[in-house]
């Protein structure tokens, strides 16, 4: 019976606690969500200690560009940064020095002098094997503040690598190269130096170079096979098999037109001398001379069509001894000049190269032109167009554009440009190998 008493017990304290607990509370606290805050936009002063033509575009947190460079030419500017900004780039062109700005530990206004500038644009360095270009090895570039960039020098890229936004100050170049081999050297990048992109020449004694037979013979072994003849050899066997064929279709052609003008002479005479041009006899042995003779002598001579004829077409002339062909003659390049039309934007055509043909409007202030897909006018198709090869800028109706260091410069007119060079409509400017005419 006290068992009894005491599982009863157990069981109305177990009821008890289970009903005490799914109780709600006589005070319960709720906490509401977050407000995620969305990121404004904030206005930045910048001033320089002195005046000069500079750059500047913002970059989010992973360094991707939130808009094309924005042109500043007075020692004091005011702008907007996009919300997601996180990093503001300033350039000097003329100097190639670059400013850093990190926005979240900087204050407004700014204020850019000497020591503002701590990276240079770009770097170039030439690796050579006993004066020549090397073909391949593996350059790290290593500066202040982390800065660490590998390049991967290639047969094409002619013993020379660039290296951008490298930072002022000692640098070392480290290349691996060969079975293993290594180079180092130091180099010291000032603030104030001749050249805006200063060129590092680093000796790799022993490493395979453009022209060496060895890397061409392991090249044949890798690419051919035992026996075979160099690769030289048969590009030349190719070109002497193409100009065979292309003699032998020229001869085919000039046979088949002898041929056909044989069957047709009286046809081809008529034509010929309604032209002012009197063919000679097939049987004459001297045709070819007379020909020739006939042919040179031709614009001097008049037409032989009798009188109130016209010399041109043979049509007959009308009463006031004229001949639609030359009213239509006269009219034409008037007809012409009516139909060209303007659209009043600037732009690019292309005129050789990869992009002939092709139209790129010039439709801001400043255009960067270059191989990069960022740039507004991309020429990606052209590996002798730099990353960042040249820009163009429109200020008071005048159109001009300025080299940004490119590997293989810029041309206005056919001639190297080495500072900010007026364009007109009609000059031509090269960029790389292509060519392109300004438009409007």
């Amino acid at each position: 019976m006290h068992t009894m008493r005491l599982k009863l017990s157990c069981i109305w304290m177990a009821i008890l606690l289970t009903w005490a607990g799914a109780q709600p509370p006589e005070n319960p606290t709720h906490t509401p969500p977050a407000v995620k805050e969305t990121p404004t936009a904030t206005s930045w002063t910048v001033e320089f200690s002195r005046e000069g033509n500079y750059e500047r575009w913002f970059e989010d947190a992973k360094g991707k560009p939130l808009g094309a460079p924005q042109r500043m030419r007075d020692q004091k500017a005011t702008f907007d940064a996009p919300a997601d900004a996180a990093v503001l780039w300033i350039q000097d062109p003329e100097r190639g020095n670059m400013a850093k700005v990190d926005l979240k530990s900087a204050k407004s206004p700014l204020t850019i002098n000497s020591e503002s500038w701590t990276h240079i644009r770009r770097l170039r360095v030439d690796a050579r094997s006993e004066g020549k270009p090397v073909a391949s090895a593996v350059l790290t570039l290593s500066g202040a503040k982390g800065y660490s960039v590998s390049e991967t020098l290639e047969s094409t890229s002619g013993g020379t690598v660039s290296f951008e936004r490298v930072p002022m100050g000692t640098v070392t170049l480290k290349a691996e190269y060969g079975d293993g081999k290594t180079a180092t050297q130091e180099a010291d990048i000032k603030f104030d130096r001749e050249n805006p992109e200063p060129r590092l020449e680093i000796a790799l004694a022993g490493a395979p170079v453009l022209d060496s037979p060895v890397a061409n013979s392991k090249e044949g072994q890798s690419g051919g096979t035992e026996g075979a003849p160099p690769r030289s050899a048969l590009n030349q066997f190719g070109v002497v098999v193409m100009f065979i064929l292309a003699i032998g279709l020229a001869a085919a052609t000039i046979l088949f037109l002898i041929k056909l003008a044989t069957k047709n002479e009286d046809k081809l005479s008529d034509a010929m001398q309604k032209m002012g041009v009197q063919l000679p006899s097939v049987q004459d042995p001297d045709a070819t001379a007379s020909v020739s003779s006939t042919m040179t002598s031709a614009p001097a001579q008049a037409p032989l069509v009798p009188e109130g004829f016209c010399p041109f077409c043979g049509q007959k002339l009308d009463a006031s001894g004229q001949c639609s062909c030359q009213q239509l003659g006269s009219t034409a390049p008037a007809a012409s000049a009516s139909v060209m039309t303007r659209t009043g934007v600037l732009r690019l055509v292309g005129m050789n190269g990869v992009y002939a043909g092709r139209e790129f409007p010039i439709q801001d202030d400043l255009v960067t032109v270059g191989r990069d897909m960022n740039n507004p006018i991309a020429l990606p198709d052209d590996s002798t167009v730099s990353r960042r090869h040249a820009q163009l800028m429109r200020e008071s109706g005048n159109l001009t554009v300025q080299d940004l260091g490119s590997s293989n410069g810029t041309y206005v007119n056919g001639s190297p440009i080495q500072a900010e060079t007026l364009l007109q409509t009609g000059d031509t400017v090269q960029f790389g190998s292509s060519l392109f005419r300004v438009e409007d």
